[in-house]
């Protein structure tokens, strides 16, 4: 038989945690910028939470449910949670296409030729 599922006030008391202990370690709260295996919990807290602060930052005409609170936002913002992720932060993976703007022309490249120039 499965255990039940956490709450969802378990669940953000349990990813905190895990962020507090991270950031002690770490310095920062950048999750995601860190290379090597991370523990689930703390991941998928950080997604989590950055995806309950786009509903939180709604219209309350849009916002629908959010576990989200003032105070866990003050909280959250007191230890440094980054909220978005600046792409301009994060190392470039290989893996990345070369776009066609920063693709080089060969010929650029190359010296240019001399003119029928004699040693």
């Amino acid at each position: 038989k499965k255990s039940p599922r956490p709450s969802p006030d378990e669940m953000f008391e349990s990813g905190f945690e895990a962020l507090q202990r991270f950031r002690d370690e770490h310095g920062d709260c950048r999750v995601n910028r860190r290379g090597g295996k991370l523990d689930g919990v703390l991941t998928t807290f950080v997604a989590w939470m950055r995806k309950e602060y786009r509903e939180y930052n709604k219209t309350s005409a849009e916002r629908g449910m959010t576990c989200l609170t003032p105070e866990r936002v003050e909280r959250l913002d007191a230890l440094g949670f980054e909220w978005t992720v600046n792409p301009r932060r994060m190392p470039r993976k290989a893996s990345v296409p070369v776009t066609k703007k920063e693709e080089t022309n060969p010929e650029e490249m190359s010296p240019p030729a001399k003119d029928n120039v004699e040693l």
